[in-house]
């Protein structure tokens, strides 16, 4: 185990009806952050069977990856539309 790993994880509230715009967004911030951020190690989404929350399990190779990340195309250009449908009820870090 490399203990210079950052893990994020965050529980997400969907707000209703928008599903499927939520859905097409993380979509477009995962493209953009596998093509264009190379230490971002981990970076996917669970969906409750309702789909009404969901889970965002990240991990990067160290703080600057995360840095790197909070600072990149997908954060400041998708992540304040995803934020527009739903929000962030709990955000854990390790590392």
């Amino acid at each position: 185990m490399d203990y210079r790993q950052i893990t994020i994880r965050a529980e997400v509230i969907i707000e209703e009806g928008k599903i499927e715009e939520y859905e097409k967004l993380i979509l477009q911030m995962s493209g953009v952050v596998a093509a264009n951020e190379p230490n971002t190690m981990n970076y996917k989404f669970f969906l409750n069977r309702d789909a009404t929350k969901c889970i965002v399990w990240e991990t990067y190779a160290n703080s600057d990856s995360v840095f790197a990340h909070m600072n990149g195309v997908a954060s400041q250009k998708i992540l304040p539309k995803i934020s527009s449908v739903s929000k962030i009820s709990r955000i854990e870090v390790y590392g």
